[in-house]
Formats: C-alpha cells, structure tokens, sequence
C-alpha cells in the first residue's frame, strides 16, 4: 500500500508501527528542509565531510523525533522537528569547537526561569536533548525567537558580541576576535543583558525573576 498522500502524523504513526516506507517518506519529505538548514552551516564547519556528517546526525534527529513526538503538543511535526534539528546542530558545533563546558555563555543562560511553577531556568535546557523533554525545547525556542527579535535593535557592534557568545565564546575569545578590551567585552555584555531584558518587558514578553 502507497503512503504517498498521507500527512505528517500518520505517516508517524506508521513509522511507529516499523512501517519502514513511512520512514522513507518522511525522511523525503524532509531532506531538502534539513539540506537548506544545514548548508547554512557551511561557513562554521571546517570541511565538506562534516557538513555531510551534520546533514546525517540531522537525518537520525528526525527518526527520534518521530518517535517523541506526540499530537497533543501544542505545534504541529514540522515546528517540533526544526527545534530539534536546530538543537542538533548546535550540539554537533559546540562538540566538533571543543566548546564544552561553556553553558552558561550561551543564549540560553540568562538566568532567568522558564516558568514560574517549575523552577527551571533557561541555562538549564542548554544541555538538555530535545528528544528527550521535546516540551522543554519547545518551549525555549519560543522564547529563542523573542530574544533575537529583540537582538535586532542593538547596534552592529552589540550584535557581533552577542552572536559570539551566544555560540559559546569566552570573553577572553571574543576580545581577541573582535580585537577588544576584555573588560570592555565583560562591560558590553552587562549592559546587553540588561538592555535585552528591558526590551524584551517593553514588547510584552514575561521574564520572571529569579528567586
């Protein structure tokens, strides 16, 4: 029987059922998605291998995805799966960089909570697998697009220091890239956070404070 015509979640549903066709036809229907992503990528990775090996590791995110996804999440396959491809991606740089241990330099680790019931903060999702709590890496990638909207009004300076910390550059990394003071750097980044949090208020996005 041809599943040609049927929709992301039945084709979910099958693939659950070791339907190894559905898995076909999901991994066709989104190759040239993850190809388009990935290449985008092309500028951080050092050789063509590894962008073909990040389109790989994209491919096998997309099979677990498929598996943990579940249809009374409040998005549809599609916007789950980039969450996870996004958090694949980004896993596979910080380890092909050597850039562990660097959290709490990320875009994510601005101290602050996820939710107000429960404690958690953002600097905690950073190493968490979306495959495995997909409900937490949702969540934080709504709050993902806020921040960066809000990004969009510092100046072209702020911009490239935070984008180099947000990937996990040390201040002492940034400085000598940017050919900065790191106490200029350490400066810049104070003043960015909490410009970023005023804004972010400002456009109506709740950021509890920390207890």
């Amino acid at each position: 029987m041809s599943h040609c015509h049927q929709n992301d979640n039945e084709l979910l549903y099958l693939i659950r059922q070791g339907d190894e066709e559905a898995l076909s036809l999901l991994i066709d229907k989104y190759k040239r998605i993850i190809r388009a992503y990935v290449h985008g990528y092309s500028s951080k990775v050092k050789t063509s291998c590894d962008l073909e090996d990040l389109y790989q590791e994209c491919i096998i995110a997309l099979y677990k995805a498929a598996n943990t996804y579940k249809e009374t999440m409040d998005c549809k396959f599609s916007s789950y799966y980039r969450v996870v491809m996004e958090r694949t991606c980004y896993n596979y740089l910080r380890s092909a960089y050597n850039l562990k241990n660097r959290a709490n330099q990320s875009l994510l680790s601005l101290d602050q909570y996820v939710c107000e019931q429960g404690g958690l903060l953002i600097g905690d999702i950073i190493a968490c697998d979306p495959c495995i709590e997909p409900t937490w890496a949702f969540e934080i990638k709504q709050q993902m697009v806020s921040i960066r909207s809000c990004v969009k009004n510092m100046g072209e300076k702020e911009q490239k220091i935070f984008t180099l910390w947000e990937l996990g550059y040390s201040y002492k990394e940034i400085s000598r890239i940017l050919s900065e003071a790191e106490k200029t750097i350490d400066n810049t980044m104070y003043r960015l956070k909490k410009d970023l949090r005023i804004q972010m208020i400002r456009a109506g996005y709740k950021l509890p404070s920390k207890k």
